[in-house]
């Protein structure tokens, strides 16, 4: 299954800005949200907030702060 990860950084205002976007084949969402939680740790000193995993619709599986 395909996923996508977004890294975002949002601002005071509450615009969300995506820092980094990548496509991933795992067999799980749970995999993909695994992924998701090395992207975060990397892309933190960057001013990443948030990190999201979309499914193949583009539905929001799941969202770590």
């Amino acid at each position: 299954m395909k996923f996508v990860i977004e890294v975002v950084r949002t601002d005071e205002g509450g615009h969300e800005q995506v820092l980094h976007r990548s496509t991933v084949d795992e067999i799980s969402p749970r995999r993909a949200k695994t992924k998701a939680g090395q992207l975060i740790k990397t892309w933190g000193n960057r001013g990443a907030s948030s990190v999201r995993v979309l499914n193949h619709r583009g539905e929001e599986l799941f969202v770590a702060k």
